[in-house]
């Protein structure tokens, strides 16, 4: 009982927290008002029974199914323009890859366009770990534009969350299971909605889970193989989530150590990390010293853990050192306020108040209890992590799935809860039109989680990206000198550049008072343009 009213409190104080969680409260009573009635949909059921029953075409529907409504909204909702700050540090690292480089070299102005998430020496390069940059650049080389790699990698993980869930679940529940991974995590998500991550490596780690299940059953040299690809991308990805994650799913399977699974595992794992230790060697000159460790060294920041110890920053620039400011504010009071707005930002995007109502029924369910030390797990690890935005918790997307969709199962089974577990998806695709219309007739669909809710995007001015799109149609080549005012916010960065800056055709620079004569020197045969930022 005690834990009920925890989970009702819980709810009540969250489900306010994004206006969708206000329209999915409306809609959940009015499933709650069918069920009572005792409305039945049996037959569009054994539909999804029916194709649920071929694997393959049911992991294959799930996937093209994400990337096809996803492309069908783009009239209501066009490719994004990149926000926020990491956004423009994946961006890098994909031009940089398909440059065909791993990294950049020190440009010799570099004190003019160092900005957040970027180390501009011993190379030039994105702090992040390769594989969303990865994906973006697949994007860039096979359609054109780096979003489309944000977009088949929310299929990629639509799919792999598919065939996951056949390894634990019966047919029809993975059908079941898939349609909210496509309703949830994909179509209006900013997972799909921008360019952070979170596709990646809940891609990853939905191929460590579906693998524990296979392994634990008969361990196969394969179901090895599959471990450790997700276990390579998470690696890529999100390394640290990532180990716990696998950390929890070898301690599952130990009574399989001495297998051949673990055999082609580790041999997997071994090439992985022999393939980051040459990507760390190229950009940081060391194959053990990360891009990460370098940030930090220079500019104080990301400070991640609750024990990190904080290095003091470096640099000049009072942007960059506001910046560090604000990371040392955050580190120094990290409960209780962060450990409240994590669970803010994690419960409005992977439940929110129709998926919370399933969880009421899983608490003492055997069947699951290995996916709640997998979840539980990752969620000790971003606990203590000093900030935690949804795709730090995405390797372990997979395990809160499968809890949600054996929560529905037995929800099912109860009187008012089998039209109610019926309704789910229909709940989801009720909001999900709410939030497809409201951008144009101009409703606000936002509030306090921002972006950072299941379906929402914050609408934001994108000054830069109007700047941008009309120097580009202008002729021969710009440099952008920008000033911020005293009360600008850091995380509104402008100076983000290409990969090779002396070739491309715009060169955002920061204001550096008398030193911008030695930069205009430089860029002599450019037009130059002085922006008040935020005038």
């Amino acid at each position: 009982m005690r834990w009920l009213v925890i989970n009702v409190l819980f709810v009540g104080r969250f489900a306010w927290s994004s206006d969708l969680n206000r329209i999915e409260v409306p809609l959940c009573v009015a499933a709650l008002a069918a069920a009572a009635a005792r409305w039945r949909f049996d037959s569009a059921e054994r539909l999804f029974i029916r194709l649920a029953l071929k694997r393959f075409l049911a992991v294959a529907s799930i996937g093209a199914a994400a990337l096809a409504i996803r492309a069908l909204i783009l009239p209501i909702l066009p490719i994004p323009a990149p926000l926020v700050t990491d956004e423009f540090s994946h961006l890098l690292l994909a031009d940089t890859l398909t440059s065909g480089r791993l990294a950049n070299p020190t440009h010799p102005m570099w004190r003019h366009f160092e900005t957040i998430h970027v180390i501009q020496t011993p190379t030039y390069a994105s702090m992040y770990f390769p594989a969303q940059g990865a994906m973006l650049a697949v994007g860039k080389i096979l359609f054109g534009h780096p979003w489309w790699g944000v977009w088949l990698s929310n299929g990629l993980m639509c799919a792999a969350l598919c065939w996951m869930m056949q390894q634990w679940l019966p047919p029809g529940w993975v059908l079941f299971g898939g349609a909210i991974a496509v309703l949830r995590f994909s179509v209006f998500s900013y997972w799909n909605d921008s360019y952070w991550g979170g596709a990646v490596p809940a891609l990853g780690g939905a191929l460590v889970i579906g693998a524990v299940a296979r392994i634990r059953k008969r361990p196969t040299f394969r179901d090895g193989l599959i471990f450790g690809a997700g276990a390579v991308i998470l690696l890529y990805s999100r390394p640290y989530e990532g180990f716990a994650l696998c950390a929890a799913a070898l301690f599952l399977c130990r009574k399989q150590w001495m297998s051949k699974a673990v055999v082609s595992l580790a041999a997997l794992l071994l090439i992985g990390v022999a393939g980051l230790s040459y990507y760390c060697y190229r950009v940081t000159g060391s194959p053990t010293r990360l891009p990460y460790q370098v940030n930090q060294e220079t500019y104080g920041w990301p400070m991640t853990l609750l024990w990190y110890r904080p290095h003091a920053t470096t640099t000049a620039d009072k942007q960059l050192r506001t910046y560090y400011e604000w990371e040392l504010s955050e580190h120094t009071q990290f409960f209780p306020d962060s450990t409240v707005q994590k669970g803010q930002f994690l419960w409005g995007f992977f439940l929110g108040p129709c998926l919370t109502v399933p969880l009421l029924f899983v608490r003492r369910d055997k069947r699951i209890r290995p996916l709640f030390v997998l979840a539980g797990t990752v969620l000790a690890a971003v606990v203590v992590e000093q900030t935690g935005y949804p795709h730090y918790l995405s390797p372990a997307t997979g395990a809160i799935l499968i809890i949600v969709v054996q929560g529905v199962r037995r929800l099912r089974q109860t009187r008012l809860g089998y039209t109610f577990a019926q309704l789910i998806p229909l709940v989801l695709v009720a909001t999900l039109a709410v939030r497809a219309i409201a951008a144009p007739i101009g409703l606000h669909y936002t509030s306090l989680a921002k972006f950072l809710s299941w379906c929402c995007n914050e609408p934001v001015k994108m000054e830069r990206a109007a700047i941008k799109a009309k120097l580009e149609h202008l002729p021969g080549q710009h440099l952008v000198i920008v000033h911020y005012g005293p009360k600008h916010s850091f995380a509104r960065e402008w100076v983000y550049n290409a990969a090779d800056i002396d070739a491309a055709k715009i060169v955002w620079a920061r204001d550096m008072g008398a030193q911008n004569e030695e930069l205009e020197r430089y860029f002599k045969d450019r037009q130059v343009w002085n922006i008040e930022v935020d005038d």
